[in-house]
């Protein structure tokens, strides 16, 4: 008997636990606009970027393709790489900077499926090309220094997670959750209408962003639909969080009159994806998130970015900056250190201090 009522106890305090518990509070603070830095220095197309353990930050310039090191004072410290296809050179954008579990500063070259690493200092280290994937939209790096890809190759691995080791070579593919229409799916009999409406679809639901926490947990944003999953390092699924707002639906998808193949149109950072995703030091998940509000062609003028923020557990905790950042079609990229949070949009940089209550 006695344990019967310790039992249902133990549930009331628990109860009464989960039904007061109340989310940190999360503010910013605007400090700076590091616009005129940029210019000062020449950087006029900034795509990446990443902050070391003591708080250095590095951007990659698209027009010079070079690395940008400055001190956490936003002082440049030095420049390094530049444009060839040579050791430590770049051909095309880098889209993706990160630091590895070990220190090094590590380039995803997306449309060269290439991936550079360099140390702190600049100095080259090694490279390697992936060779079983369509194009790398995303990277993250687990402890152990394996290399996880997201895939915007559309019809080749856009329902997989792709898993390299340090030398680049191909360990496996995973697939989350069997929601993803194939290849297969799409070319069955139907009017050509149909098809391009299966031919959206596709292109909607594959993974886009995916970023790794200190406990090798995946944590995986779905491009479209506003969808964050978390899984475990062997890929189960944790929770889905599926997130709502309000937006007129563009038309996604049309045929190429000059061809066969499907031409989707619409399909920038603005239509509802998740443009970022960032892990700070209270295992709190940053997502950059875009919507195209517009009937007509995507443009500027129309499109909505914010960050919402979620705890470990997928609970909600805040939405910020809605309608307060500056206009940008690719999304934007964001970067934490400690309570600094660097919001990269085009060619402007912005900089927050976080604020927990």
């Amino acid at each position: 008997m006695w344990c019967l009522k310790f039992f249902r106890l133990s549930v009331c305090i628990l109860t009464l636990v989960i039904n007061n518990y109340a989310a940190p509070k999360i503010r910013l603070n605007k400090t700076t606009d590091l616009w005129p830095l940029l210019e000062k220095h020449e950087i006029f197309q900034p795509t990446a970027l990443v902050s070391d353990r003591e708080g250095n930050f590095y951007i990659f310039d698209e027009s010079k393709k070079a690395i940008y090191k400055f001190n956490s004072s936003f002082e440049l410290v030095k420049s390094f790489g530049h444009k060839g296809q040579g050791p430590g050179e770049f051909l095309k954008r880098v889209n993706k900077l990160l630091l590895s579990p070990d220190g090094k500063l590590v380039l995803l070259e997306n449309w060269s499926k290439k991936v550079h690493y360099f140390d702190i200092e600049g100095n080259f280290s090694c490279s390697f090309i992936l060779k079983e994937i369509g194009i790398p939209h995303d990277l993250a790096i687990d402890r152990s220094g394996n290399h996880y890809f997201t895939d915007r190759g559309f019809y080749l691995h856009q329902e997989h997670v792709l898993i390299y080791d340090r030398n680049g070579k191909l360990m496996e593919m995973k697939l989350p959750d069997a929601h993803f229409i194939t290849w297969a799916d799409v070319t069955k009999k139907g009017t050509p209408h149909e098809q391009t409406e299966r031919i959206a679809h596709l292109q909607a639901q594959h993974y886009r962003r995916i970023t790794i926490n200190r406990d090798s947990e995946i944590f995986i944003g779905r491009f479209d639909q506003y969808i964050l999953e978390k899984y475990s390092a062997n890929f189960k699924l944790i929770w889905h969080k599926e997130m709502n707002f309000e937006r007129k639906v563009l038309p996604y998808a049309s045929y190429n009159r000059r061809g066969t193949m499907p031409n989707v149109l619409g399909s920038v950072a603005g239509d509802g994806a998740i443009a970022d995703l960032k892990i700070d030091d209270k295992n709190n998940i940053w997502t950059s998130i875009g919507i195209e509000e517009s009937e007509n062609e995507p443009v500027d003028d129309h499109l909505r970015h914010w960050i919402d923020v979620f705890d470990t557990h997928g609970n909600h905790i805040t939405r910020l900056l809605e309608n307060e950042l500056p206009h940008n079609q690719r999304g934007y990229t964001l970067d934490i250190y400690k309570a600094r949070l660097m919001v990269l949009a085009d060619d402007r940089l912005l900089v927050y201090n976080i604020l927990y209550d």
